[in-house]
């Protein structure tokens, strides 16, 4: 069997190998109901998930309305502990709602579980450490990984490249050895300033530009295939085997 040419796997979570949204979005509704506001559909969430917790809510709160916002045209004081309060709502009801219909995507299992016979791996995700633990706890995928790190185990959230950045340095393994798996722009942005390659997921919670852009780039040939500037496409998660292990799936 042909062993993957990288020494360390990273995988974001959220998009690339677990669905959330559903949960997110209960969390979402519950939380702009106490705040006597629509609550969105998964539709909505799916359009305005990502770059972290507080990027979540301050969106849904844009979504509903809302003028109370930070970070809005210099908006006072007030303002931002309004939106301090509307995270800790949302972090409350999430906690409560963690799992409950948050799915793996197909093919995880399986694919993870080959892979990790050939390269250790970890996780590099814009949620909470303990959230992304638990949820890998509840999926047994706990025992796949050798690290898993939220944004706030290292200070700094993507497309930050501290996280990827740490994780090599844990690894012992350079940049130049390491893929990132994830589905989004920051995932992709997060990759280019830390110089893994990366492989890009395109059945998670990327925006049209970025498959745009992914599938535009995905024709140049005078690109290197797997590097930030051409990634790997993978259309399911079992995409991995055919790039990392090849001869596997000749049956070798």
């Amino acid at each position: 069997m042909t062993m993957t040419r990288y020494d360390l796997l990273l995988f974001d979570l959220d998009g690339t190998l677990v669905d959330s949204v559903p949960d997110l979005t209960t969390a979402l509704g519950l939380m702009l109901a106490e705040l006597r506001l629509p609550a969105p559909t998964e539709s909505i969430v799916r359009q305005i998930v990502g770059e972290g917790q507080r990027s979540l809510v301050e969106r849904a709160l844009r979504w509903a309305g809302c003028s109370l916002v930070a970070a809005l045209d210099g908006a006072p004081e007030q303002d931002s502990a309004f939106l301090d309060d509307a995270v800790l709502r949302f972090r409350r009801r999430y906690s409560e709602n963690l799992c409950v219909r948050t799915r793996l995507y197909d093919g995880v299992v399986e694919t993870l579980t080959a892979l990790a016979a050939h390269a250790p791996l970890g996780i590099a995700t814009n949620k909470p450490g303990k959230w992304a633990r638990a949820l890998c706890d509840t999926f047994g995928l706990s025992p796949l990984f050798r690290w898993v790190l939220g944004e706030d185990d290292v200070g700094a959230r993507k497309p930050n490249p501290k996280i990827l950045l740490t994780l090599c340095e844990r690894a012992q393994v350079s940049v130049c050895q390491t893929l990132f798996v994830g589905d989004s722009r920051t995932d992709w942005r997060t990759a280019e300033a830390a110089g893994t390659d990366l492989a890009l997921c395109t059945y998670g919670y990327a925006d049209e530009s970025t498959l745009l852009r992914a599938a535009q780039q995905g024709a140049a040939p005078d690109l290197r295939l797997g590097s930030p500037e051409r990634p790997y496409i993978c259309d399911q998660f079992r995409d991995l085997l055919p790039v990392l292990l090849p001869r596997t799936t000749r049956g070798h």
